[in-house]
């Protein structure tokens, strides 16, 4: 503990103190070693470590150097000053600080901070536009770096993270829950982490580790490349590329004319809707493998005059007979195309091509 020096108006001065200082405000306070009311610290030119006084409304003052000034709460000021300076919050029970606005649920004030802490709760985190590190600890934590290269630790709990720099760098380690990304640059998930959005409206990517990753591109056409797991890949709207990888995985391209590979493993292709692949703009299938992989229609009302969701009957590579509800795969030369007729009409209302497979489907390649 650093020496005590006499306090002048309620103001405790160390900026000319020769080394750092390591000064805990509360222990003092505690021990009845302050004859008077501390409203501010001020530290030296060096690494300081600074706790205020539970209850008392106080100005933190680190001065140079890279200081550590840790979180009481109650209207609190922290004044990083020079250097790369943290306020830690671990001693609290949970926080919401954002510093780009410089404010906190508690009302405090953050001028020249760099650096958060968290609790071992639920924290949301939220840098500026400087090269931040932002630390969750426990719970289940919100981390936006803002601005700048910045360094994203979750800590134990599902921990969420929003990123808009190729330059931020998001760490988790084994067993520490499941943790996703919200991305609006090209990403690809560090190791432990599952789960990877695309967020704005550029054309950008996500590629996936070797866990069971669960990625959702944005409205642009995007490229979702999944790892060495069981993904979940959606494209979202958008002409999208979508690349299982390794793993049984579960590929959905949206609205946009989609291009997909399964890769290896028993891969599923799902459709919620006709407007997903139209005839006009079908979705391609470039490795699908018949008894393996499955087209899953299950979500698609094959009678559209129906009440209800009817499934689908599988006709072979017969034409349509103008009944609704027919499913046939034409093959040809190099390829097949799979078509619906969910009106009667005898015309497709969808299609998919799959390429590079001229054998013949049966019933059990689709889900219904």
């Amino acid at each position: 503990m650093t020496k005590i020096i006499k306090a002048v108006d309620g103001v405790l001065d160390y900026s000319d103190w020769g080394s750092s200082i390591d000064l805990n405000l509360s222990v003092l306070d505690k021990a009845g070693q302050w004859p008077t009311i501390i409203n501010q610290v001020l530290g030296s030119d060096y690494d300081d470590s600074i706790v205020g006084n539970q209850g008392a409304y106080q100005t933190l003052s680190g001065g140079g150097g890279d200081d550590t000034l840790v979180g009481i709460g109650n209207k609190t000021i922290y004044d990083g000053g020079s250097g790369a300076d943290t306020v830690d919050f671990s001693n609290m029970s949970h926080v919401y600080v954002n510093l780009d606005s410089g404010t906190s649920y508690l009302n405090e004030t953050f001028n020249s901070i760099e650096n958060l802490i968290g609790t071992a709760n639920n924290d949301t985190l939220i840098g500026s536009d400087s090269n931040n590190v932002l630390s969750g600890g426990g719970g289940s934590d919100i981390l936006n770096g803002g601005g700048g290269a910045d360094i994203l630790l979750g800590g134990a709990g599902d921990d969420l993270y929003f990123v808009d720099s190729k330059y931020d760098v998001v760490t988790e380690f084994a067993d520490q829950g499941v943790d996703g990304v919200n991305s609006s640059v090209t990403w690809t998930l560090s190791s432990n982490v599952e789960d990877l959005t695309l967020t704005g409206g550029a054309a950008i990517n996500g590629y996936g580790n070797e866990l069971a990753n669960r990625m959702i591109g944005n409205d642009a056409a995007n490229i979702l490349r999944g790892g060495a797991g069981d993904d979940a890949l959606n494209g979202g709207a958008g002409n999208d590329t979508l690349n299982g990888g390794v793993g049984d995985d579960v590929l959905r391209g949206g609205a946009g004319k989609d291009y997909l590979w399964g890769g290896a493993g028993s891969d599923r292709f799902v459709y919620n809707s006709i407007s997903e692949s139209t005839a006009n703009n079908r979705d391609i299938i470039y490795d699908f493998q018949s008894g393996a992989d499955k087209i899953d229609l299950r979500a698609i009302d094959a009678a559209s005059a129906l009440s209800g969701n009817q499934a689908f009957h599988f006709i072979g590579d017969d034409g349509f007979s103008g009944s609704a509800g027919e499913l046939r795969a034409a093959y040809t030369s190099g390829y097949t195309v799979i078509s619906g007729d969910v009106n009667g009409d005898g015309v497709a209302d969808f299609a998919i091509k799959l390429q590079g497979l001229s054998e013949h489907l049966g019933s059990g390649d689709f889900l219904f």
